[in-house]
C-alpha cells in the first residue's frame, strides 16, 4: 500500500494510525533501527504492518519491534506474496509480531522444523475462479478488486 493510501483510510476514518516509510536502503533501516514512526492521529493501540511480500522479513520484524517499542498494544501483518527465504521463519517466530496473514499465492514450506505458528494463510481460491469467470465470459473483472 502507498503512502497516499494509506493517508486516504485513516483520513476517511475507517482506520486510525500512523505509518512507518519504507525507504529504498531498507537494509539500513534493519541494521540501524528505523529512524522514526509518524503516528498521524495521536494514538496507536494496534498496528497492522501491509506490504505486498515478505521475503527474509527483517524490515517488517523491526518495524513491528519499533511499535512495541513505541507503544503498541500488538503488531500484525498483512502481506499478499509469503516468499519467506533465509531466516524468515526465524524471525517471524521470534518477533514481536503477534500474528502475520498471508495469501496462499506461493505455498509455504512443508519443513516440519519451520515454526509457522504466527503464520495464517489465506486462500485466493475464489477470487481466481469468479475472476477467471468473468475473463471468460467478457465481464469486468474491476468489481473483484479493491482500490
Amino acid at each position: 500500500m502507498d503512502v497516499g493510501r494509506a493517508k486516504e483510510l485513516i483520513d476517511s476514518g475507517l482506520i486510525a494510525g500512523g505509518m512507518i516509510p519504507k525507504t529504498m536502503n531498507c537494509i539500513h533501516a534493519v541494521e540501524h533501527g528505523v529512524g522514526s514512526v509518524t503516528v498521524l492521529d495521536g494514538r496507536m493501540e494496534h498496528a497492522i504492518l501491509l506490504d505486498d511480500m515478505i521475503d527474509t522479513a527483517g524490515t517488517l520484524c523491526k518495524a513491528a519491534e519499533v511499535l512495541i517499542n513505541k507503544g503498541a498494544a500488538s503488531v500484525r501483518a498483512c502481506a499478499t506474496h509469503a516468499v519467506l527465504s533465509g531466516p524468515a521463519y526465524e524471525r517471524i517466530a521470534e518477533s514481536e509480531l503477534e500474528e502475520v496473514i498471508v495469501s496462499d499465492t506461493l505455498k509455504l514450506t512443508d519443513d516440519p522444523a519451520k515454526d509457522k505458528s504466527k503464520i495464517k494463510v489465506l486462500s485466493m481460491q475464489s477470487t481466481f475462479a469468479t475472476i477467471i469467470g468473468d475473463v471468460y465470459n467478457y465481464e469486468s473483472i474491476s468489481k473483484n478488486l479493491i482500490y
